[in-house]
């Protein structure tokens, strides 16, 4: 029995996987978009981490034309990859330039067949900011607070001290 569930199961391939070492960052633009696969599209922005304003703004635009051309049953490859085109600038870009490069991303996704879906992926990146300023908003309330209590207590030792001289 056990014999007969073998023979059955060597007419199925298994995948099979190999690695493959792409050093991104010294590959040429037009090698990683060869294919116009998204993923290579993010490999080009990928190296434009660290370029200038106007070289990531660009290349980021083209990246997220080239995404939005993704049909309608790749819905999922292509909200990975707007999302990460909104990480990479919250993640690695200084935060000066955060607003106006997602604005770029954003114009870019209204543009596409899944503008509904980017509405909604903004929102989200909207609260996650506002969850992050408000954090960071009770951690400074807290250290005034802080420091104020102990300026305060400051003060009333030194009226104690003053009355019992007195």
């Amino acid at each position: 029995m056990q014999d007969d569930a073998f023979e059955e199961l060597k007419y199925f391939e298994f995948p099979k996987f190999d690695i493959l070492f792409l050093s991104v960052k010294e590959t040429e633009a037009s090698e990683l978009t060869r294919t116009d696969h998204p993923i290579g599209w993010l490999f080009t922005v990928l190296q434009k981490e660290h370029a200038n304003k106007d070289e990531i703004s660009r290349t980021l635009i083209d990246a997220a034309k080239h995404i939005n051309t993704l049909d309608a049953e790749d819905k999922g490859q292509w909200r990975r990859a707007i999302f990460y085109l909104y990480l990479l600038i919250f993640h690695r870009r200084p935060s000066v330039e955060h607003d106006e490069l997602k604005t770029l991303v954003h114009q870019e996704v209204q543009q596409s067949a899944f503008r509904e879906e980017g509405a909604v992926m903004a929102q989200t990146m909207a609260d996650y900011l506002f969850e992050q300023g408000q954090k960071q908003g009770l951690i400074l309330g807290e250290k005034r607070v802080k420091k104020r209590v102990k300026k305060e207590a400051k003060k009333g030792v030194k009226h104690e001290r003053s009355a019992i001289v007195s």
